[in-house]
């Protein structure tokens, strides 16, 4: 039994998802509705990494999957009809291919990623990894056209604005990064022409009031909380996954802390580009660091006029 790395539900077709783990494959399912009772079906699996899957990504027009592997490869998939030879190339799994309920088949392999996102119907993907590096990718070139190198360590977790402005990393480094993306026109199509960083979320000011100075006695400096888990003396994780709101107003950070309590930071898309914004709220709770924080795809309506 291998761990569950990833999972992500098709923005087009209800009740469908797909998984990705240690296994080296990623697996489509669809729930559906059995005399009453929820059921899983197996659909297909995606066959072809040579190492452990740690993301899936579903594009938001369901049309692609993108899965990245522990050694840094990123595989893209579209489906097929069922009848489509898969190739002799792919590293077919034991299963019984006559069982799957659709086919896919890669259309594309990119490198270097250890998590991954992508925009739109994909023309644009961003992707993390070991090498402390942000990629930004022109899908359908196969080309980087957007390099970052600001943070210390390894990129856990990376987010693209619903909205297209912004994307934003997540490190083991205790820092989480917003780039700003600008666009130009070049043969009457809207591309990237630069990445930006703009602002660091690493740590607060401590709002504590501190005696005045005086001649003889300098006023104290201001204190400053560190705003995320220390990986040192923490459970160890492959995962900082932090995500846009589907609106694109908040950004939800996870493996933050604060007096030893874990929680999930919340910042708002007008102030995360400030220097020292605080976030504007915090979902506690946890007994242990949250890795990983995901928004529902609805929107719901206020229950109240002072509820967010």
């Amino acid at each position: 039994m291998q761990t569950i790395t990833s999972v992500d539900f098709s923005p087009t077709v209800s009740g469908k998802f797909v998984t990705a783990g240690g296994d080296n494959f990623a697996r489509i399912w669809q729930i559906t509705e059995v005399d009453g009772k929820s059921e899983i079906q197996f659909c297909s699996t995606l066959a072809g990494h040579l190492a452990g899957v740690n993301v899936v990504r579903w594009s938001r027009n369901g049309e692609r999957i993108a899965t990245g592997n522990n050694v840094g490869s990123i595989c893209l998939w579209h489906q097929v009809p069922k009848s489509a030879d898969l190739g002799r190339n792919l590293l077919v799994s034991d299963e019984d291919i006559d069982s799957y309920t659709e086919m896919w088949r890669q259309c594309a392999i990119l490198t270097f990623v250890f998590a991954l996102l992508g925009v739109g119907v994909w023309q644009y993907l961003a992707s993390v990894g070991t090498d402390q590096k942000l990629r930004v990718w022109d899908v359908t070139r196969g080309d980087v056209i957007g390099l970052a190198h600001n943070h210390t360590y390894m990129i856990q977790g990376v987010a693209w604005d619903p909205l297209g402005q912004f994307i934003a990393t997540q490190s083991i480094d205790r820092s989480c990064l917003i780039y700003a993306l600008t666009f130009q026109h070049m043969d009457a199509k809207r591309t990237i022409a630069s990445l930006k960083l703009i602002n660091k979320l690493a740590s607060i000011e401590d709002t504590t009031l501190t005696a005045a100075g005086s001649p003889t006695s300098p006023p104290a400096r201001k204190k400053h909380h560190r705003l995320f888990s220390d990986p040192t003396t923490t459970a160890t994780t492959f995962f900082r996954r932090l995500q846009f709101s589907p609106d694109g107003q908040l950004l939800l950070c996870p493996a933050a802390h604060f007096n030893d309590a874990h929680i999930v930071l919340v910042y708002s898309r007008a102030t995360w580009a400030t220097s020292n914004a605080p976030p504007v709220f915090a979902l506690p709770g946890f007994t242990n660091p949250a890795w990983a924080v995901r928004s529902a795809p609805a929107l719901f309506p206020s229950s109240g006029p002072n509820i967010v």
